[in-house]
């Protein structure tokens, strides 16, 4: 039996070994992992632009305690107290109230405040902190109080300042909930019917 050289025989061995490592990094690659799979953190500005977030980036509450308190800019402003709010996601289907005649709202309640009030304007206006004094309209002849609220009906989710109101006791003793709507969002806000506030009352005895 004749016998290999010796260096045929180690080029066999090296050849041999370099396929075995490299049988076992491709065996290796093909390995599912063992440990939980990493999921990348989600991408706030993604969120937003797909319309989870309405809140991203935006301060209501910031906005809806700047119309409270005396300042440079309102050294006149009858709601002296600022009350607390912070910023909510106020669902697609919800229906707001404001009172009217007035612009598209910035502040708003739900149902369950009116109903709190139990038809009586008095009571809702001392509930959400809201002077009596309807004021002067643009030629100077005084204005009638406003005893009806409208119905908005949000179409698109957006964020609003949320509070109680409490803080401005000269107009009643407050702890109605309400809404600040941004006038930026004022598009996602669509106008329903008007509603004299005495209707609450009639719904408490089964006549709505």
């Amino acid at each position: 039996m004749r016998t290999a050289p010796a260096s045929m025989l180690a080029s066999t061995l090296g050849t041999a070994s370099r396929l075995a490592a490299l049988a076992a990094l491709l065996a290796a690659c093909g390995t599912a992992p063992t440990g939980p799979a990493t999921v990348p953190p989600a991408d706030p500005a993604a969120i937003a632009q797909a319309g989870r977030d309405p809140c991203l980036g935006r301060d209501p509450a910031k906005e809806a305690s700047d119309t409270q308190g005396v300042s440079a800019a309102y050294p006149t402003n009858p709601y002296t107290g600022k009350d607390a709010y912070a910023n909510v996601v106020v669902k697609e289907g919800t229906v707001l109230y404001s009172l009217t005649p007035g612009a598209p709202p910035r502040f708003a309640v739900t149902e369950q405040t009116l109903r709190e009030a139990g038809g009586n304007w008095e009571k809702y206006y001392a509930l959400v902190q809201v002077t009596t004094d309807p004021g002067k309209d643009a030629d100077g002849k005084p204005r009638k109080l406003r005893e009806t609220v409208r119905a908005f009906h949000v179409a698109e989710a957006l964020c609003a300042a949320h509070g109680i109101a409490m803080a401005n006791p000269q107009f009643g003793s407050g702890g109605g909930a309400q809404y600040y709507i941004s006038p930026a969002d004022g598009a996602k806000l669509r106008p329903g019917e008007n509603v004299q506030i005495s209707r609450w009352r009639l719904a408490d005895s089964g006549s709505r």
